[in-house]
């Protein structure tokens, strides 16, 4: 599993849990750690093995550019765009501990007023279980591209 939230750090010089300061947020940061995510994406599908790469995935560019990697690999490509309710991750943000993301609910309320063009990847309601959460992936990647 490829996380941008780890990229980012390591692109940073920082560990995992570290918080980084807000011009590790920028657009050119941004712009990197997308990079680097397609590049340790295409390594690791060259070697031969699966990837799981998690990351927001905004903007089309972006899934349009994981989708050319797994082309590029030579390898089937699906993508699962996660959604929660608002209130259900706003909570589940402010609950966590240990983990690589930086997000806060700010975060979250900002990443609401993105326009994120058409999403034509498998949408998945993330907001009941994990156990539910991935039995619809896994019933999403069951189905014909």
């Amino acid at each position: 599993m490829l996380r941008t939230d780890v990229i980012r750090k390591r692109l940073f010089g920082r560990g995992p849990y570290e918080a980084l300061p807000p011009e590790a947020y920028t657009p050119d940061a941004s712009a990197q750690t997308y990079a680097a995510l397609y590049a340790d994406a295409l390594t690791v599908l060259g070697s031969g093995l699966p990837v799981i790469a998690d990351a927001v995935f905004a903007r089309p560019e972006e899934r349009d550019a994981i989708a050319a990697v797994a082309a590029a690999a030579g390898v089937p490509f699906r993508g699962l765009w996660l959604e929660a309710a608002m209130d259900v991750a706003a909570d589940r943000i402010r609950k966590r501990t240990r983990n690589a993301s930086d997000a806060t609910v700010a975060v979250l309320q900002q990443q609401q007023t993105y326009d994120t063009g058409p999403i034509h990847w498998a949408r998945i309601n993330s907001s009941g279980s994990r156990r539910d959460t991935d039995r619809q992936a896994r019933a999403a990647l069951r189905q014909p591209a």
